[in-house]
């Protein structure tokens, strides 16, 4: 005999246990991710010359000066409302762009 314990006849060996699972909680919090910062010179005119107009756009998209017509058709399940969607991110971005805080360093 080799020393190990035979069992029961008819009993499969036992399988090595599981290695444990780790701990659900933690008492320290991850480190937080970086924050983009915005860029500390000048505002180009480029750049605020587009968020303008993407304001613009988004605005009178948003007021309905399209008189019911509308692309894609607002019935059409799930792509229905992109268009009015891209509107209000286009709207929300620019004015972000254009009167957004900017960190000064």
């Amino acid at each position: 005999m080799s020393g190990e314990d035979p069992g029961r006849p008819g009993e499969r060996p036992r399988e090595p246990a599981a290695p444990a699972a780790p701990p659900l909680y933690t008492a320290r919090a991850p480190a937080p991710a970086p924050r983009a910062q915005a860029p500390a010179g000048p505002r180009s005119c480029l750049g605020s010359l587009v968020a303008l107009l993407g304001v613009v756009v988004g605005a009178l998209y948003m007021a309905n000066f399209t008189m019911g017509f509308d692309f894609p058709p607002d019935n059409l399940p799930l792509v229905g409302n992109i268009d009015e969607a891209a509107a209000t991110t286009m709207l929300v971005l620019g004015l972000q762009y254009l009167f957004g805080k900017r960190r000064r360093d």
